[in-house]
């Protein structure tokens, strides 16, 4: 899916930037808006290492 790792530190700032995007609009706290960053960005890191083929 993703040819080297710049693409895929690529991919992984565009899902965290536009979360936070999201999120700051979404009336909650500080903690769970940040809770919420943190897990899409863990759980989408994941997806894109698992996918990214092994060389």
């Amino acid at each position: 899916m993703f040819k080297n790792k710049q693409r895929q530190a690529l991919a992984v700032g565009i899902v965290s930037g536009t979360t936070v995007l999201i999120v700051n609009h979404v009336q909650i706290s500080d903690l769970s808006r940040f809770l919420i960053v943190f897990f899409v960005v863990l759980i989408f890191s994941e997806f894109v290492l698992h996918w990214t083929p092994k060389e």
